[in-house]
């Protein structure tokens, strides 16, 4: 993503934050811009407290995983359930 912003000229800095609701105040108080997930703004666009805007050209992959107790022995179905998972996303790889 950042290359892809250098490309166009856009200087680039960035801080990384794992809790949406601090990027989008951060985001509103106007120290930046933020790539979040729709539905996690959704309320404030629907207020007008923040807007969206398309980004052509511009494609973000992200990691998803599945997380579970470590030393934890997984059911047949849990362990169904997670090879069902996997190969779900696969297609989108």
């Amino acid at each position: 993503m950042k290359s892809h912003l250098r490309s166009r000229q856009v200087k680039v800095r960035y801080l990384q934050m794992s809790n949406f609701e601090l990027i989008k105040k951060a985001v509103k108080a106007g120290h930046g811009i933020a790539f979040l997930p729709s539905f996690a703004v959704a309320e404030e666009l629907s207020k007008g407290e923040l807007v969206s805007r398309p980004v052509s050209g511009l494609s973000i992959k992200r990691k998803n995983g599945l997380v579970i107790r470590k030393n934890t022995q997984l059911t047949n179905y849990e362990q169904d359930f997670c090879n069902k998972l996997k190969q779900h996303f696969l297609q989108f790889v």
